[in-house]
């Protein structure tokens, strides 16, 4: 379901917030900080998509805001 992309950090640690918990890829069809930064559903490779140099400044952002948790599993990647 397309809706309106991300731009800033801030936009992506407001969604965190009101979600509790963000994966940076799809996983069992919840949103994904890649979908929501893209706007849109991304096939293939978020590095390769068009808005992949926005979703990585943002994902390195939340990354290093004190704000923010970052877990990783073997099964499903980086969540914050």
């Amino acid at each position: 379901m397309p809706h309106r992309a991300l731009e800033t950090m801030e936009q992506a640690l407001a969604s965190i917030r009101e979600r509790g918990v963000l994966p940076l890829t799809s996983v069992g069809g919840s949103p994904s900080l890649v979908e929501l930064v893209a706007g849109r559903p991304v096939k293939g490779s978020w590095t390769d998509d068009p808005a992949g140099e926005r979703i990585l400044a943002i994902a390195t952002a939340l990354e290093a805001s004190p704000e923010v948790l970052v877990l990783s599993t073997p099964a499903c990647g980086p969540r914050w």
